[in-house]
């Protein structure tokens, strides 16, 4: 499946399925194969009640999705907060690593750390001794933003059970991710944002989109969203857009807009619920009118100077 959707509206989100409340805890991975490299990782999961180390939501052989983001370069884990709020409420289990977060990040470190935190939640769901016993369905998705996108991408070729990928205003990173998108077979969906001076689309994502091998792909053009919108009241990333001559606009409708598209495209592919295709579907048609297929990119009609892109 192929699809390229622009989106330019402020989407209103409507729940349908149970919301669960939130529960966090802290876990330090350890990958012994890179010299016993420690993770630290904030891990949100679905509960029958919100707090620190609560029990993860009810009947106890329920079992949920993870999704492990990568943060954009300089941005903190807690400027994300709109993904556990929206994604864990759904049903799924978001792990943050907190590693790379210097102003120089390697990228190939940080891509193994999200591929080894998701082969762990596979290992934990065997171990008595775990807090996620029996709590996992086996369904990974790395996902990530800016830097974080990048090293997501980069990261599938480390663990061949991951499930699907979705990037937000990915970059282009050293290693190459578009290189890297060539080998990826996988469910994807990729995010871009119309006003980003810091990784453009036409250089950046989709690239990216296009090297893509997956037969399910779609790209989203948010017209409106800057780079750091992807984020929630990113300081110093607002400051390098404003270096590059871009506009920043108000964040809170580019986290509902993405979060409203890639919850049912998750619900389909991490939790087998068959009618969230459709959904996914019916919402890209809902917003640009044009029809929807496996097998078409769609296309606004009141967009298609930006069709230029993808030549």
């Amino acid at each position: 499946m192929m699809m390229i959707v622009l989106i330019g509206l402020f989407i209103t989100s409507n729940a349908s399925a149970q919301l669960w409340n939130i529960g966090n805890t802290v876990i330090t991975f350890v990958d012994a194969s890179r010299g016993n490299r420690q993770i630290e990782t904030v891990i949100f999961y679905p509960a029958d009640v919100s707090g620190n180390q609560v029990a993860l939501g009810s009947p106890s052989d329920k079992k949920f999705p993870v999704i492990v983001f990568g943060h954009g370069q300089e941005i903190a884990w807690t400027n994300y907060q709109y993904l556990w709020d929206r994604l864990v409420v759904k049903g799924f289990i978001l792990a943050m690593p907190l590693t790379e977060t210097g102003s120089n990040p390697d990228v190939t470190e940080f891509a193994k750390d999200l591929a080894f935190v998701a082969a762990e939640f596979t290992t934990m769901r065997f171990d008595p001794a775990s807090f996620f016993y029996k709590r996992h369905n086996s369904k990974s998705c790395v996902m990530g933003h800016g830097m974080g996108g990048g090293a997501a991408t980069l990261a599938v070729q480390y663990n061949p059970a991951i499930t699907t990928l979705v990037t937000l205003a990915a970059t282009e990173t050293v290693p190459s991710a578009i290189a890297a998108a060539s080998n990826i077979t996988i469910p994807a969906v990729v995010i871009g944002g119309g006003e980003d001076c810091v990784a453009p689309i036409s250089s950046n994502q989709m690239p990216m989109f296009n090297n893509l091998a997956s037969d399910c792909k779609t790209f989203i053009n948010q017209l409106d969203a800057s780079h750091c919108n992807f984020a929630q009241n990113a300081g110093a990333c607002t400051s390098s857009e404003v270096l590059c001559n871009g506009f920043p606009t108000s964040y809170q409708s580019t986290n509902l807009t993405s979060t409203y598209f890639v919850v049912s495209f998750l619900r389909y592919y991490m939790k087998s619920n068959a009618p969230a295709l459709s959904k996914f579907e019916w919402k890209l048609k809902q917003k640009r009118i044009l029809p929807t297929s496996c097998l078409v990119m769609v296309m606004p009609q009141d967009s298609l100077l930006m069709m230029k892109i993808q030549k």
